[in-house]
């Protein structure tokens, strides 16, 4: 680790990363809107930035100079000089007490110390949307007391007192207002809404400047967007005030539905398939309400989510009943352990007794309708005449075996019979 010190990744005037724009002629960097706010694409074909119009190309001896890899000069977060850190990896340098969370104590002097940009790891999948995003306040360390600050004369190299240098590394040398920087509220691909995350923006910055780029073109990056549930937020601070609580044990409301996204997508539909990965442990494939099937989404079977276990033991009830597949033993364990919790018999006593009905049906299949059935009446509907015929003429085939399909060309009510 150096404690102060090709083309560097940093803007010259901003002294910040991101989307930048090369200089053919030197190793300079801009961005675009720091070169010219008014354009709106980057220069085509050879370009020489600002610096090297006015002064001309580099010599040699210059380019020679300025190839040679070295440090940015001051902190990429406070643009600050002195006491820096420095990456190995990279040009950036950092202010300790700049980091988020701040250093206590400073890297060892003998290893190699590593920026954030650098330890920053690609996520495992890809962002499918943004929500919304935030800004997070981070406060700085109390500054140094007076006497330990930089006097006339001084700087980062010349203090021959080395406790008093060390400390000058991890404390600013005047008070810091809070600096903010932006999170964004994450939809992945491939991933319910369950798992949705806030992220900070140099993970998009680093890794899906497409996404972060796009999003910026409708969103004003000054102002997040308001939420829409009527409560009163704290753009700073993102705390919500004046807010009465219902009863919300998974604190969904704060967590997912002011950024946007409906209850009804986080409710379980239905489960339409499974895969073992290890004995007794399952993914389930989700259909969640109102969304497509498309975005059926792969769930650990111990997932915490409201009904989700009634949905696995309806699940494997129907498997059960309709492929005659056995349904697993543990699955069966946690099933009767809820029924008997509700006062209901063991589910293989309740199977022996719908079958042994389903053998001795109380409804004579092949007796015609006279009047419409009372499941019927129960909905508080009526059957046209010709409704009955057609419910009839279905369960006359069905007593006697044979295949039937009720169909015609016009709307005669074929949804109901």
């Amino acid at each position: 680790m150096n404690l102060q010190q090709e083309h560097q990744d940093y803007c010259e005037v901003c002294q910040q990363g991101g989307e930048i724009i090369l200089c053919d002629t030197c190793p300079r960097a801009y961005h675009l809107v720091c070169y010219d706010q008014y354009l709106e694409e980057p220069p085509e074909g050879f370009w020489s930035c600002p610096h090297c119009e006015q002064n001309g190309p580099p010599s040699r001896d210059e380019a020679a100079a300025d190839a040679t890899p070295g440090n940015m000069d001051t902190c990429r977060v406070c643009s600050e000089r002195d006491f820096l850190l420095t990456c190995e990896r990279c040009p950036s340098s950092y202010h300790a007490y700049c980091l988020s969370p701040p250093l206590k104590e400073l890297p060892n002097e003998h290893e190699d110390w590593i920026c954030p940009r650098c330890q920053c790891v690609e996520p495992k999948n890809r962002p499918e949307k943004l929500l919304s995003w935030r800004w997070i306040e981070y406060a700085y360390p109390e500054p140094l007391p007076e006497e330990d600050r930089l006097k006339e004369g001084e700087n980062a190299v010349n203090i021959d007192d080395p406790e008093r240098r060390k400390i000058s590394f991890l404390k600013p040398q005047k008070e810091m207002k809070p600096r903010r920087e932006r999170e964004f509220f994450v939809k992945w691909k491939y991933m319910s809404y369950w798992h949705c995350e806030w992220i900070q923006e140099l993970v998009l910055e680093l890794h899906f400047t497409q996404t972060l780029r796009m999003y910026w073109r409708k969103m004003d990056p000054e102002v997040p967007p308001e939420v829409d549930d009527g409560s009163t937020e704290d753009m700073r601070t993102g705390r919500i005030d004046d807010k009465e609580k219902e009863d919300d044990p998974h604190n969904m409301e704060q967590k997912f539905y002011r950024y946007g996204i409906k209850p009804e997508w986080m409710q379980v539909h239905r489960i339409i398939n499974h895969m073992a990965y290890e004995k007794n442990q399952y993914d389930y494939l989700v259909k969640w309400r109102e969304l497509v099937y498309d975005q059926a989404t792969w769930e650990r079977d111990d997932f915490d989510i409201p009904g989700y276990e009634d949905a696995i033991f309806r699940y494997w009830v129907h498997r059960e009943r309709m492929s005659g597949e056995t349904m697993p033993k543990y699955i069966l364990k946690r099933l009767n352990k809820r029924r008997a919790e509700q006062g209901l018999p063991p589910f293989e006593d309740e199977e022996k007794k719908r079958k042994k009905r389903e053998n001795k049906p109380s409804t004579d299949i092949k007796k015609k309708y006279e009047a419409q059935p009372e499941y019927v009446n129960e909905t508080g509907g009526n059957l046209h005449a010709y409704q009955m015929e057609g419910i009839n003429w279905l369960r006359h085939c069905w007593s006697n075996g044979i295949d039937a399909i009720l169909a015609d060309e016009m709307g005669l009510g074929k949804t109901i019979q």
